[in-house]
């Protein structure tokens, strides 16, 4: 069932609520005001965001086609609507839902096409991968003597057939509307007679490109199974077979056929993941069992073997059985608080609503968040010095399993496999929490700011200036390990690991089943891909990790020069799942040339990417206000911060503006809340995502402002040539950049006159601003 809502009416959707159910009867329509949805059924999975209007397709054929779920926590207008004529009762509540409604459903179409298109390209790829090895298959088997196994069923799948008719050219029409500037749409969209007709049509192209999907998605399911499944005549165990069969040939080549068996495993698991992102559509394959099969075929051992694998899995979940009370057991607590901890985990999860905003239920949370840092650091205490530290214990530390029943079997099935890649070549560390406190601890790195940008020194200082602690005590405190730790466990964990997880008002710091949406595979991070995201994002701001610091070498005669050093930031992955990302420190200690500190969910709800982007511009600003000082705000000292400081401040006289730019910015800064480093991310954003394309979305101050002091590397400017706009808004930073380049050739010549030896870094430096 969905949630019961008040009609003609605001209702707040909490976080994973349903909010319309597949098959339920149409009741009411609603307008998404502020929050994401997300929109799934077999075959689609698409977000939908603020000004979406939700169900309106479903007026027509009387049921929900698709179930609405609440991916944040929602804001909706909900209407009054059963059947397609009450529209027009929509239409008359405000003139603007003419419009919105139909570039609403022309945004539906286009996600929609694009799924289509997606799941076309899988089912051509599934084919072209069965047809090719099956044939290669048959060929290497007949030449070698060896009786194949016939799959006429291949022939079967040769043209996929379609209940569904399309009209591509009506589907394309309005994924090209989609793409109009809105305010053409909203003047073209301006009578009931116009929209009625869009929206009747757009309807039915939208149930149309639902079931065409689902198709799709079931014509995909049966290539899969008969690539690969527990029958024998799946097309990779025929092949498995005929490996082993010629392996018992001396001299036999079986390389052509173990490729082919990589490129299926390879594929399947591209496909699974492709499938499951954009269509929602969860293929069953187990990505462990295809990885077993293949090393099977590659090592040339026994297939008996391959049970083995399987049955360690199901030790594996079976070691998470009573996994809070070896947790507490290990953390050593007193009978009287072991019994009391254990009781309100209890209570938490026999709620039937675990998000329930009931000041019980937000008291129970409350006391349970108290207890629950206290024993992670007993039980990391334990584990540091613990040469086999549980299973259990281990997923407790690093994911923020607590309590097993609290998560479906098909959760810990994941949890217990999770693919966690580190090949150690990025750029930035990546560490998870039970590593990052082990570099506390053994004082490799300094404890973290509290939430008041308090360091560890400085708290320690505090204490004694209130008299708390004596000067001897201080000094003790300075140099205690495990005063650090409790420092870092109960200041930045605590404080970061609910910020993180998007839930301030529901939040718990511990897994369960309501905190995913979709599989722990998808959003798992690892140094891998968060690497990944930094490299992507670096192709724009190639300069984000790149700081002016002071250079000095007096045996070399190096008294003081400014050279480029690149400084990557620490991040650290929590236990918790979440939608945030933290940007905590731009400098983890007092030298410019320390590293910054990066926290993320390590299962995380939001994209990496969009994540990466707002805290790369947060990074910005805390990095030039740092190194700029007091002067971070005086425009005599130019930088980003003070030039973008006074454009918010005197965007009402600026002439460069328009009104309609003034009334933009002006919104954009009570979007930001007035604070000028959120006004600052909100352009970063647009300058990263759309600028880099060659899409206008800054105005021409802000855009001069970014090209400065962000940027973009030379291939990109030299693609963006063709637009005066952008070519006008580089013309300083390229001034600005050849007169550095002269600078530090005359000094480059000034040292060597002076008969000094010119470090590498210095012949860096000036390449970098010459190849900038």
């Amino acid at each position: 069932m969905g949630l019961e809502l008040n009609m003609d009416s605001v209702n707040q959707i909490p976080k994973g609520a349903v909010i319309y159910k597949q098959t339920e009867m149409v009741e009411s329509v609603s307008l998404v005001l502020k929050g994401r949805v997300l929109i799934e059924r077999n075959g689609v999975r698409i977000v939908a965001g603020a000004g979406s209007f939700l169900g309106v397709c479903d007026l027509y054929s009387g049921n929900y086609e698709v179930t609405y779920r609440a991916v944040d926590d929602l804001t909706i207008y909900t209407f009054s609507a059963n059947n397609p004529d009450h529209i027009e009762n929509i239409f008359s509540a405000k003139k603007e839902y003419k419009s919105l409604m139909v570039i609403s459903l022309s945004k539906y179409i286009k996600d929609l096409k694009a799924i289509e298109t997606i799941l076309i390209n899988c089912a051509t790829s599934a084919y072209r991968l069965l047809k090719v090895h099956y044939e290669q298959y048959k060929k290497i088997g007949m030449q070698r003597g060896y009786s194949v196994v016939e799959l006429p069923e291949i022939e079967a799948f040769a043209n996929m057939q379609l209940k569904n008719d399309v009209n591509t050219k009506k589907a394309e029409y309005y994924a090209e509307c989609a793409s109009l500037p809105m305010d053409i749409q909203r003047a073209f969209y301006c009578t009931n007679t116009i929209c009625l007709y869009h929206v009747d049509e757009q309807a039915e192209m939208v149930c149309q490109l639902l079931d065409e999907c689902s198709e799709i998605s079931d014509y995909v399911k049966d290539l899969i199974e008969l690539l690969y499944s527990d029958t024998s005549e799946s097309l990779l165990n025929i092949i498995r077979n005929l490996i082993v069969n010629t392996r018992q040939d001396k001299d036999t080549d079986t390389s052509e056929l173990v490729e082919a068996a990589e490129n299926i495993v390879d594929k399947l698991k591209q496909i699974k993941a492709v499938m499951f992102k954009r269509a929602a559509v969860s293929l069953d394959l187990d990505e462990e069992k295809l990885d077993n099969i293949y090393e099977l075929i590659v090592s040339g051992k026994p297939a008996e073997e391959e049970n083995t694998a399987s049955a360690t899995q199901k030790v594996d979940i079976k070691e998470l059985k009573d996994s809070l009370v070896k947790i507490v057991k290990y953390a050593e607590l007193e009978g009287e608080e072991a019994e009391q901890f254990i009781s309100l985990i209890n209570q938490f999860r026999e709620l039937n609503d675990k998000l329930s905003a009931d000041d019980s239920v937000r008291n129970l949370r409350k006391q349970i968040a108290k207890n629950y840092y206290v024993i992670y650091e007993k039980v990391f205490l334990k584990a540091y010095k613990d040469k086999n530290v549980p299973f259990v214990v281990d997923l407790y530390l690093r994911y923020g399993l607590l309590d097993e029943r609290l998560l479906t079997k098909e959760q810990l099935m994941e949890l217990v496999n999770l693919p966690y890649y580190n090949d150690g070549q990025g750029p930035c560390h990546v560490y998870d929490m039970r590593e990052w406190l082990t570099l506390i601890y053994e004082e490799k790195k300094m404890p973290s700011k509290s939430e008041f940008d308090m360091d560890y020194e400085q708290y320690v200082r505090s204490l004694k200036k209130t008299k708390e602690i004596t000067e001897e005590q201080a000094g003790a405190m300075l140099s205690d390990r495990l005063k650090k730790l409790q420092y870092e466990i109960r200041n930045m964990f605590a404080y970061n690991n609910r910020v993180l997880s998007g839930q301030i008002s529901t939040f718990v710091p511990f897994l369960h089943e309501d905190c995913f949406i979709g599989s722990m595979g998808q959003s798992l991070l690892c140094p891998d891909n968060v690497n990944a995201g930094v490299r992507r994002l670096e192709m724009i701001d190639f300069s984000i990790f790149c700081r002016e610091v002071i250079y000095s070498n007096e045996e070399k005669g190096i008294k003081r020069e400014f050279v480029i050093k690149k400084v990557y930031p620490d991040i650290i992955l929590f236990p918790i799942a979440g939608s945030n990302a933290v940007m905590w420190q731009e400098f983890s200690g007092r030298k410019k040339d320390s590293r910054g500190r990066f926290f993320f969910p390590i299962f995380n709800m939001g994209k990496l990417d969009d994540n990466l982007i707002k805290l790369f511009g947060r990074f910005r600003w805390e990095v030039c206000r740092s190194t700029m000082g007091t002067a971070w705000n005086n425009i005599k000292y130019k930088s980003l911060t003070s030039e973008y400081m006074d454009y918010l401040q005197f965007y009402r006289k600026n002439r460069e503006l328009t009104q309609e730019k003034k009334e933009k910015l002006k919104a954009q800064i009570q979007k930001g809340r007035n604070n000028s480093r959120e006004v600052f991310v909100i352009d970063y954003e647009a300058w990263v995502k759309f600028e880099s394309q060659g899409a206008i979305r800054l105005n021409k101050v802000a855009r001069s402002i970014l090209a400065m002091y962000c940027p973009f590397p030379k291939e990109l400017r030299e693609g963006l040539q063709n637009q005066p706009m952008f070519v006008a808004a580089f013309e300083r930073y390229e001034r600005e950049k050849i007169l550095k380049v002269k600078e530090l050739d005359l000094r480059e010549r000034m040292l060597i006159k002076e008969g000094a030896e010119i470090p590498q870094i210095l012949y860096d430096t000036i390449t970098y601003y010459q190849e900038s």
